[in-house]
This record gives structure tokens, sequence and C-alpha cells, in this order.
């Protein structure tokens, strides 16, 4: 029995896929109220209000993101995208990669941050600027479930499983693929009437404990289902795992990951390369599940973030 509370997402008020064009001051301009982050720094601090007018450009999509959002930037070039810039989010390099007139980054805003802004470093030619992007918190919703109590009361060795299952899924992360598989934006796994039956960021109580976040989108599908790439990507994992049942994973190049959990049945390999709408696998109800859906994620960059965010990336 599930039962939730929703509320209304902020998503739906804040996050819209209109441009935020952010001139930075580096990159050619000068702003009265630009400051450097630290003393003796380089950088430039921008923010949206600084409302800065010059050739170069940076484009924060969307304008106002949300904890466990997908944010993509995208440094406009004169002419053809060169040189490559630098682009360090939240501490961390972030890889960039060239589309036919720009550059383009993927960043993730870690779910439940409690920042109101986080620096984006952007590097061109030696001038550095610092774009602050703002963050606004996500109103997630809440639910209980009824599953499997050896699923939420682990023993000893199922624990020790899940501990070695968790590093497995954790380093392929943090060796993505720097070639860039996905052309544009991405489309569901399932095809037909589309029912999600519990949202990213949703507060779980399993069997009366309180757990982690749900990160993922569950999809409503019964048994037996097709799931189907929703962009091409390389199959990093294929195998069943304790608290996801059989899962793939893919690799969709320059740290974007999907991850497909609870099927019935596997019809792909690690190292098999998925065209959208190749079938991966079918729909079931294996590991912590209260009955047949697919658990859709996305990873990016190491983290987690609402796969739904990519239908409409490159919209």
């Amino acid at each position: 029995m599930m039962e939730k509370k929703r509320f209304k997402h902020w998503a739906e008020v804040l996050v819209s896929m209109t441009a935020l064009t952010l001139m930075v001051s580096g990159f050619g301009c000068k702003s009265s109220n630009s400051k450097t982050p630290t003393e003796g720094s380089s950088a430039t601090v921008v923010r949206p209000s600084d409302g800065l007018a010059v050739r170069k450009e940076i484009e924060i999509l969307p304008t106002h993101p949300i904890d466990g959002s997908l944010v993509r930037i995208v440094i406009h070039s004169a002419g053809a995208p060169n040189p490559k810039p630098s682009v360090n989010f939240n501490g961390k390099s972030v890889p960039v990669y060239a589309t036919a007139t720009d550059w383009e980054a993927l960043i993730g805003i870690p779910y439940g941050t409690s920042s109101s802004e986080m620096p984006l470093d952007i590097e061109v030619s030696g001038q550095k600027s610092v774009v602050m992007i703002p963050i606004h918190p996500g109103q997630y919703p809440f639910e209980t479930l009824s599953v499997p109590p050896k699923t939420v009361t682990l023993s000893a060795k199922d624990q020790k499983r899940v501990d070695r299952e968790y590093a497995e899924v954790g380093a392929l992360y943090r060796v993505p693929s720097e070639e860039k598989l996905w052309q544009g934006s991405f489309r569901y796994p399932i095809k037909g009437k589309i029912v999600v039956k519990s949202e990213f960021g949703t507060s779980r109580v399993y069997n009366g404990k309180k757990n982690s976040p749900h990160q993922g989108v569950d999809l409503q599908t019964g048994f037996n289902r097709p799931i189907e790439a929703p962009e091409t990507g390389r199959v990093k994992l294929a195998k069943n795992l304790f608290l996801t049942g059989n899962t793939v994973i893919l690799d969709h190049g320059f740290g974007v990951f999907t991850v497909y959990c609870h099927m019935n049945k596997l019809k792909v390999k690690v190292g098999d390369i998925l065209t959208p709408g190749q079938v991966m696998g079918l729909s079931g109800m294996t590991g912590r599940a209260n009955g047949p859906h697919l658990h859709w994620g996305a990873v990016v960059q190491g983290v987690k973030v609402n796969p739904l965010d990519l239908l409409k990336a490159w919209d």
C-alpha cells in the first residue's frame, strides 16, 4: 500500500527552459557589481542581476534550477568553438564537449543542497570568471511503502553484498566515456501511456522505517513491458543487484549515465551499444519492489538528477 501527499513542484513555477544569458566580464566586459571570489584571485564573479552585455555569452538552462535537477551550460563562441574552455562546478572539473558552433557542459545540482547559489568556474584563453548559479529548493512529496522485510532490515550477508555493489556502481560513474553518444533530448524508455508511479526526490518510509529519498522516477509498467534505450548509449552494467534487481546502466558519454532497474529479464550485455528504441529488457519487480515497475534514474557528473530533465534539455 502506498499513501502519498503531493506538493506542487517548484519546477512548474520556477523552472523554465528559457535561456538565462550571463555575459561574463572576464570574457570582455566589466561590471560595477563584479567582485573577486577570493583575495588575490583574478576571476570575476557574475550574477544574473549584473545585466552585462558583451560579445561572449554563457547560457544556463534552465534559468532557475532546483536541487536534483540537470543543468546545461552553453558557452557561445564567434565562429569555430576554439579554444576549448575549462569548466569547474562545486569544486570538480566538468567535461566539455563541442557542438557545431559552441561548447557545452552538463552538471547536476545535488539533491538536498542548502545553498542558494553555487559557483560555476569558467576559463577561456586564460580569462577566468565565476558564474553564480541561483538554486531554488525543490518541494518534493513523500510516500510510505510496504516491501519484503528482508530488503529493509538487511542481514550481515546481504549488507555486505549491497556495500560491494554500491562500490561497483560508483566506480562506473567515475570513469565516463569521452565520446558523446546522444544526439539531443531523450525520450521515455517505454512506449505507450506514461504513468509516473513515484516522483524523483520523494521522501520514503519503507515498512515504517525512514529511508533515503527516491533518486529516480518509477514508471508504471506491469510485467514484461519492453524497456527501451531513450538515446544512444553503451551498456556499462547488466546484472542482478540486491536492491535494484535486474539492472542496466547506460553510458551516454561526457559524464551522462542512465539507470534502469527491477527488470524481469535482461536482453543486453556489457559493451553493447544501444540505439534509441532498442530493447534492453522486460519490466518486472526484481529487487526491492512492491509491484512491477521501471525505476529510471540519471547520473550526471556523479550526481543523481531527475531523469525527466533529459526529456527537454535540448528542446
